[in-house]
């Protein structure tokens, strides 16, 4: 499996998270290639070698979590979304002493593909965990107006320490055929003459038949078979020899 860029075709890598982890597929079958091509890296480290430990060290938990401290677990119900769409900023307080008390509220902080900084607040409500188990959290929505990706960042004291959480997802624009909005028929008509081919508008959607030209081509194509291995013509052949024989013997023939 692979995805189609504007560069060519190019290995697909999916991550999700899954509880407290992450979850990633590499969805590629030039595995191999990339081995064979790092013997021959010059460097100390092969682009092979630097894909799978950044991919390691990105998945396995860091420090601070194995340490069991304070923490901002924030996450969004999809990774992607439309413009359009609202999407909802999820959170979970998880402190080392369960008797802290939980804020009233969370700062929420948005930073769009443009660079630009928008301040949320993330508000006291039940969630809803993968398992089915009901959990106190916090959520949010907000209105992208851009496509891209999204950065949300959560920082609090508890306990006196700073903790923080922080998510990213990805905004695209949506189809034509979604939006409603009408054809840039002027942008077509520009694509069709730069490219010498032409545009056909709803009165004259027909006609594109009668401007075909195109001339006829003959080919031919050698192809070989093996006559040993017919059955037809081995029991043709056995039929003559039989047939050879019994002559033979009719008329006394050596």
């Amino acid at each position: 499996m692979q995805t189609v860029t504007k560069s060519g075709p190019q290995p697909l890598v999916v991550s999700m998270r899954f509880g407290q982890g992450r979850v990633v597929a590499v969805m590629t079958d030039t595995m191999w290639r990339w081995r064979l091509a790092a013997a021959g890296w010059a460097s100390e480290r092969s682009p092979h070698d630097t894909f799978w430990t950044q991919l390691m060290d990105w998945m396995i938990p860091k420090e601070q979590d194995k340490q069991n401290n304070s923490r901002i677990e924030l996450f969004t119900e999809r990774s992607n979304y439309t413009l359009g769409e609202h999407p909802e900023i999820r959170a979970i307080v998880h402190a080392v002493t369960p008797d802290v008390k939980q804020p009233a509220s969370l700062p929420l902080q948005i930073r769009t593909p443009d660079d630009k900084v928008f301040d949320y607040t993330l508000k006291p409500s039940t969630l809803q965990t993968r398992g089915g188990r009901q959990v106190n959290g916090y959520r949010a929505e907000i209105e992208p107006n851009v496509p891209g990706v999204f950065r949300a960042k959560s920082t609090l004291k508890v306990d006196g320490m700073e903790v923080g959480g922080e998510t990213r997802f990805l905004v695209s624009r949506p189809a034509t055929e979604i939006t409603g909005k009408p054809i840039d028929r002027d942008l077509l008509k520009r694509i069709a003459e730069s490219t010498k081919g032409k545009f056909y508008g709803l009165e004259n959607w027909n006609a594109w038949r009668g401007d075909l030209h195109f001339k006829e081509q003959h080919f031919s194509r050698v192809k070989l078979l093996d006559l040993w291995n017919n059955p037809v013509l081995l029991g043709l052949l056995m039929g003559l020899l039989v047939l050879e024989w019994i002559t033979r013997k009719l008329w006394n023939l050596p």
